[in-house]
């Protein structure tokens, strides 16, 4: 993709950009989306008014709907991918702590938004956009999951009949993906008032609580000499690369090196 030249695509849910311009500043400037950077070449630097954050390659950047920010890419450098996520879609893979962050680079999002802006006419788009959206909302929950384990202890800790539920429903669906609207239902709350009964009470929304779960599940099914497919699979996972990245950010370790050791 040539220097200097931009290419765009409209898909179900969201709008992605190659965008291969260095120098580039923006002012005072805010989208109605999710919005998450992932430099290829070069930096980016972006002031919030909740502090200035740095990304290169290697990690992206995401910004919550309607934050008023400022953005100045580096001077000689400048190639980057841009996913912008229609709040719809993303809420259908579950709330979160909606707060600007700069997280470890998923490479199978960067592998996802190149070939959709490569392939827009591709027979079944929406399926690989959810996969998308699914794949960058996990990373960005991984990430501010990571943490001591603690998915022993959650039950432990939650006296709240309503965070209880939660748990019980969030424990029983491991394997499956999970509705934040349909925890909380069930649970006879809304969305919004979950989060905030799950951070008062365990210090993690309900989506962190569930990774620490999965992870939690994952040691020990490794550690019963599962391969690593299957593990991901029974965790919830529906690609491998997602269940590495949330493993090991919460334990430091890869799944296979996390069993090899583990077992000796």
């Amino acid at each position: 993709m040539r220097r200097g030249q931009d290419i765009s695509v409209r898909l179900p849910g969201l709008y992605l950009i190659h965008h291969n311009k260095p120098a580039v500043r923006v002012r005072h400037y805010e989208r109605p989306e999710h919005v998450v950077f992932i430099p290829l070449q070069g930096e980016i630097h972006v002031e919030t008014p909740d502090g200035d954050l740095v990304c290169g390659p290697g990690r992206m950047l995401y910004l919550p709907p309607a934050l008023r920010h400022s953005l100045i890419a580096s001077e000689r450098l400048g190639e980057r991918l841009i996913a912008m996520i229609d709040v719809p879609a993303w809420r259908d893979v579950g709330e979160g702590e909606l707060t600007a962050a700069v997280i470890p680079a998923s490479q199978l999002a960067k592998e996802m938004i190149f070939y959709l802006l490569l392939h827009p006419d591709v027979a079944w788009p929406k399926p690989l956009c959810e996969e998308l959206v699914l794949t960058l909302s996990e990373a960005l929950a991984a990430a501010s999951a990571a943490g001591p384990m603690e998915s022993a202890h959650f039950e432990g800790k939650a006296q709240d009949a309503r965070v209880r539920k939660s748990l019980e429903v969030l424990r029983t669906s491991l394997a499956d993906p999970v509705s934040m609207h349909v925890v909380a239902t069930r649970a006879g709350v809304s969305v919004r008032n979950m989060n905030r009964l799950f951070l008062d009470e365990l210090g993690l929304t309900p989506r962190q609580v569930l990774i620490q779960m999965r992870v939690g599940r994952a040691r020990e099914l490794l550690l019963e000499g599962l391969p690593v497919t299957q593990v991901a699979l029974e965790c919830g996972y529906r690609s491998l690369s997602s269940f590495i990245t949330a493993f090991r950010q919460l334990t430091g370790q890869v799944p296979s090196e996390f069993r090899r050791l583990g077992r000796r």
